[in-house]
């Protein structure tokens, strides 16, 4: 026990400890790895390698992978060891919790049958996370994975910056202007991708015991931050400078606090510097769309922040007609276009995720939502360091993008939380509640 004090853990033998233990603190691998469960669990892993490398290229890969790894998952099972570390882990019961209320909330549903079912096949994306967090994974097989997505952000970038400077035949993206040059995805989920990836890389580098390794992970960090700038995706934006503060305050409290200002501030100074640049750009173009924008009035398609903020205006009129349950799930279509006069744009989501689950669900479901949040926040506190780091800058990412998007409802969005949330949170140990008294 003297030893699970100085290591502020609580070791699966330690007997003077068990009595202590919530079902929230059970370690998540009580039992030892057998070889069956090491190879089963290295098998998952290279799939979640392939899902993770797939997402910020193509869509059918990621589905192609996803397939296979639950297909794999379901042969290789021990299950009744699998249902334990489900029961043990609390990122099952927030998870779990959401889809339980998509599930339920098909019965209120103003929604035609088609549009109830569509929407929660959104959702029940979140059963890979469910999936994942059954499985022994060793933190190598977690880094193995977590590589694999890094990798692809880092070859998105450099082929969008070749077809950006005309390395890149344009030929090869017919639909592509170099001017946006967003590759694989839509702009919106490129620059999302890519930040994500650049803080990946970032936290990777940290890692590093090798000096030259380390050197050229934060120079492929930059290249891929660099990349978010000549995207025309805000949220990019947005999600870039959210995780480098946050990776600066955590690695040098106060310090990477004035820094993360500074370098922010001479970034916009510098960016001022060339106003046709695409980041310049889009800034402009929003300000301008929302000093247009008067409630009420027909808005233009095109009008990107115009359109956000009739649905935000819209979406609030049919939580307040339904605040407590909502429209069910998949009534949010149906809802809002009986609520949008004759000539305005109709969307299926309101670009925000907090107003499309509350829509659906009311406050009930806000909070479902927040709680979901606050259970991983709170599990992820008592990871280690750099675990921490990953865990929280997932959450921060998506705390931030779903502000002007609904992520769970866009598919890579969804696939990748349910991916990186099912990978990061799984095999956690937790501290129990006699080491977290001392």
């Amino acid at each position: 026990m003297a030893n699970c004090w100085r290591r502020m853990v609580c070791t699966p033998s330690c007997s003077a400890c068990s009595a202590n233990r919530r079902w929230w603190d059970q370690p998540m691998r009580s039992e030892p790895m057998s070889l069956s469960s090491l190879n089963s669990a290295q098998i998952l892993a290279w799939l979640a390698f392939l899902i993770g490398f797939g997402l910020p290229i193509s869509t059918a890969f990621d589905n192609i992978a996803a397939g296979l790894l639950l297909l794999a998952w379901a042969v290789t099972g021990d299950w009744q060891q699998r249902w334990q570390r489900l029961c043990n882990n609390p990122a099952s019961y927030a998870v779990g919790g959401l889809l339980l209320l998509a599930a339920v909330g098909m019965v209120w549903s103003l929604g035609s049958t088609k549009e109830t079912l569509r929407y929660f096949e959104k959702y029940a994306a979140l059963l890979l996370a469910l999936c994942l967090f059954t499985v022994s994974f060793e933190r190598s097989h977690r880094q193995l994975a977590l590589r694999g997505f890094a990798g692809a952000a880092l070859l998105t970038a450099i082929v969008s910056f070749g077809f950006k400077f005309g390395i890149v035949p344009a030929s090869w993206f017919p639909q592509r202007l170099p001017s946006n040059p967003a590759i694989f995805k839509l702009h919106i989920t490129h620059g999302f991708f890519v930040a994500i990836g650049a803080y990946f890389l970032m936290i990777e580098a940290m890692q590093s015991t090798d000096r030259r390794w380390r050197v050229g992970l934060v120079l492929a960090a930059l290249l891929t931050a660099a990349n978010v700038l000549v995207i025309e995706g805000r949220t990019g934006y947005l999600v870039l400078a959210v995780l480098l503060a946050y990776l600066f305050i955590q690695r040098f409290r106060w310090r990477g606090a004035a820094v993360s200002v500074v370098i922010l501030a001479a970034t916009v100074l510098v960016a001022q510097q060339f106003p046709e640049s695409a980041a310049m750009r889009r800034m402009a173009t929003g300000m301008e769309e929302l000093k247009a924008w008067q409630r009420g009035d027909r808005v233009e398609e095109t009008s990107s922040m115009g359109v956000r903020m009739q649905f935000a205006t819209t979406s609030l009129g049919l939580i307040a007609a339904r605040p407590f349950l909502g429209v069910g799930t998949g009534g949010f279509e149906a809802a809002y276009r009986a609520a949008t006069p004759e000539g305005n744009v109709v969307s299926n989501n309101p670009h925000n995720q907090y107003l499309l689950t509350t829509t659906q669900f009311g406050l009930v479901g806000l909070l479902v939502l927040l709680t979901l949040f606050a259970t991983l926040w709170h599990a992820s506190a008592r990871f280690e360091f750099h675990d921490r780091l990953l865990a929280q800058g997932v959450l921060l990412a998506y705390l931030v993008g779903n502000l002007f998007n609904s992520f769970l409802y866009d598919h890579s969005e969804a696939r990748f939380f349910a991916w990186s949330i099912g990978l990061l949170f799984a095999g956690a140990v937790f501290r129990t509640r006699l080491a977290r008294a001392l």
